[in-house]
């Protein structure tokens, strides 16, 4: 049971896109949303135009971390790119990917320093984000990395690695949960990790 209100940090996407657009029109019918706090990450100047292309007011209040503002069920993150030059409609370039990178890694900070208990976000242009960034493309080529490799050449791999070179777990074996709870997780973290991959 959740006894205090949640933090989510909302991300309102690609600045050139329909994101910004989508996000005033939630935060604009306050009963649609959930009983949390609400801290937006957007780019000023687009946040203002998707509300006026929505046909809906936005009046948000400006907070200068997610922890500002308790009371306040919806506010504006003062961060780096709210301020950032203006973007073309519909237009996927590198400055509105690096902009996405850049606002997607500030709401992942908050969320690892614990001052969110979530991340959501709007829309994003996988042609901008590339443009942007090499961060899709190592992504993009890990995951194929890992998809192609078979689970018994991870297993076997990661039995030398962490079970033989760096000692960090044992290589097999089993003990009941009901004699020793952490060493039964311990046995199971390998295997689970490998077929997880």
């Amino acid at each position: 049971m959740i006894t205090s209100t949640p933090t989510i940090a909302l991300f309102a996407g690609d600045p050139a896109g329909i994101g910004h657009e989508l996000v005033a029109k939630v935060l604009a019918a306050p009963d649609s949303l959930p009983p949390a706090r609400i801290r937006v990450i957007a780019h000023d100047a687009s946040l203002g135009e998707g509300a006026r292309v929505a046909g809906v007011a936005l009046d948000l209040p400006r907070a200068s971390n997610a922890r500002a503002l308790p009371d306040e069920a919806v506010a504006t993150l003062d961060w780096e790119g709210a301020h950032a030059p203006a973007f073309a409609p519909g237009v996927a370039s590198a400055a509105n990917g690096a902009f996405m990178l850049s606002a997607l890694s500030f709401a992942l900070d908050l969320k690892r320093r614990g001052e969110v208990d979530a991340v959501c976000f709007a829309p994003l242009n996988k042609a901008a984000l590339r443009a942007g960034g090499m961060v899709d493309r190592a992504m993009g080529a890990a995951a194929g990395l890992g998809l192609s490799v078979p689970v018994f050449v991870v297993g076997t791999v990661a039995v030398l690695v962490f079970a033989q070179k760096l000692r960090l777990v044992p290589a097999g074996g089993f003990v009941p949960i009901s004699r020793d709870p952490g060493q039964h997780l311990l046995l199971l973290l390998m295997p689970a990790g490998t077929i997880a991959v």
